[in-house]
């Protein structure tokens, strides 16, 4: 118990450390934000149609998930794959856009696998985006998303790498694709209790 009080005073060492920094390093991003309104959803996979399947999430909700031919299908190691592979009962995270107020359309999905399925490391904040700035020692990554512009990422040790090949902040490089999921933090940093990084293959 004391060493788990240790281990979180010392990230919140961390944080209050970086956000001023981090501050500055924001003012020269560039969000991808564009007029569309991106958003993203978890859960897994009740059924599949021609252009949507149903996604029920971590609530029970039972959501209707658009997809198109230019809808991008990843593994946990970015290994490209198809809407074929979108099938009942698989579990995965999809990032688009919502072009009405009910309707959600997928840019990207990542087949998450059904391990890690709970609350207790999707339930928090989750964003999809490029890595812009790693800072192995602080175990720290900075992320570009369309949802939120720039997005302040800690992986400490509860952190579940989801990509076993990229297995923990030190082997995250600018460029990669990354989805997070976590605690926001009061000074604005996700605390990161799923890390997915990846390279997508061509």
């Amino acid at each position: 118990m004391t060493k788990k009080i240790v281990l979180y005073a010392l990230v919140m060492v961390v944080i209050v450390t970086l956000v001023g920094n981090s501050v500055a390093f924001a003012a020269n991003v560039t969000p991808e934000v564009t007029a569309a309104v991106y958003d993203n959803r978890y859960g897994k996979v009740t059924a599949v149609f021609t252009d949507h399947f149903h996604l029920r999430n971590l609530s029970g909700v039972v959501k209707n998930i658009l997809f198109t031919s230019s809808t991008s299908v990843y593994t946990v190691k970015g290994e490209a794959k198809t809407l074929a592979d979108v099938k009942v009962g698989a579990w995965l995270f999809a990032a688009g856009i919502k072009p009405t107020r009910s309707t959600f359309l997928a840019k990207n999905i990542v087949l998450t696998g059904s391990t890690y399925i709970t609350a207790k490391y999707w339930g928090g904040k989750r964003e999809w985006g490029t890595v812009i700035s790693v800072n192995p020692a602080y175990g720290v990554f900075f992320m570009n998303t369309s949802k939120s512009g720039l997005v302040k990422v800690i992986g400490y040790d509860p952190t579940v790498f989801l990509n076993p090949q990229v297995n923990s902040v030190s082997k995250i490089t600018v460029g990669m694709k990354a989805l997070v999921a976590g605690r926001l933090t009061s000074n604005g940093f996700i605390l990161a209790t799923i890390v997915d990084a990846f390279t997508p293959s061509q």
